[in-house]
């Protein structure tokens, strides 16, 4: 959690790494869904050979001016689905001030 203020054009530039991050991924052949609960933004990468490892799923939202993300990485049955990883998600963000 950063206790570090959002700002509009913060917000927007983060959203904006996050989508090209994304899209370079997807070309190396990096498996990613993504979903949006509302406040709530998902996604799951999955990674192939020595980078497997790296795999996991993440979720992060804004709150007034405050920002958080959790993320979970894979386990021996793969990475955690966004539906678990979100339901996390939603306790953290309403025990947010």
């Amino acid at each position: 959690m950063s206790s570090t203020p959002v700002t509009p054009e913060g917000k927007a530039r983060g959203e904006a790494k996050g989508k090209d991050a994304e899209e370079k991924l997807k070309k190396q052949g990096v498996k990613v869904e993504a979903k949006d609960f509302g406040a709530i933004k998902c996604s799951t990468m999955k990674l192939q050979g020595a980078m497997a490892a790296f795999s996991g799923t993440n979720c992060g939202a804004v709150k007034g001016g405050q920002f958080f993300s959790v993320m979970v990485t894979a386990g021996p049955n793969g990475p955690a689905s966004i539906d678990q990883v979100h339901a996390l998600a939603e306790k953290i963000l309403s025990r947010m001030p």
